[in-house]
């Protein structure tokens, strides 16, 4: 009888433990994307569209022709919601869409001077937030390998 209660109180234990690094990844990342939100907001820019704005320059400097849907791939995005976003920083002048030139149904995207200006600027605020949150510290180091593993072991339970 102990011994069943034992397993079952390990069981249990396990499960919650996978649900509180959940829980607490989960609040960690709100209150990184409330402090984006926050140091954006003078730019005019959501922390998405900076992301999107880092995706389009990362995957132009790689010398790619950069799609909306190389774009969404590249950023683990969803794909109307990147289209959604484009069509805004289009808007605000910081990407121009274009015709793509080998797929017609599809868009090419370009960084604009305004957008490669607001997005230094932005890259400054980012930095600082990311300086706040996570020092450089061995433990930083530590949280960043496991972010990197766990993020590749999700994208192969997908």
């Amino acid at each position: 009888m102990q011994t069943f209660l034992s397993k079952l109180i390990l069981i249990a234990y396990s499960i919650l433990s996978l649900l509180m690094n959940g829980f607490l990844c989960w609040q960690l990342s709100n209150v990184w994307q409330r402090l984006l939100v926050q140091a954006l907001k003078p730019l005019d820019l959501t922390h998405v569209q900076y992301w999107l704005l880092e995706g389009v320059v990362s995957l132009a400097t790689q010398g790619q022709v950069v799609s909306q849907a190389k774009l969404s791939e590249s950023c683990g995005t969803d794909l109307m919601m990147t289209s959604k976003v484009c069509r805004t920083l289009e808007r605000k002048g910081f990407i121009i869409r274009a015709r793509h030139r080998q797929d017609t149904r599809a868009k090419s995207l370009a960084i604009t001077n305004s957008g490669k200006q607001v997005l230094q600027r932005a890259r400054l605020l980012v930095a600082d937030i990311e300086a706040q949150l996570f020092t450089d510290s061995a433990q930083a180091k530590m949280l960043t390998q496991v972010f990197t593993d766990l993020l590749a072991h999700s994208r192969s339970v997908e």
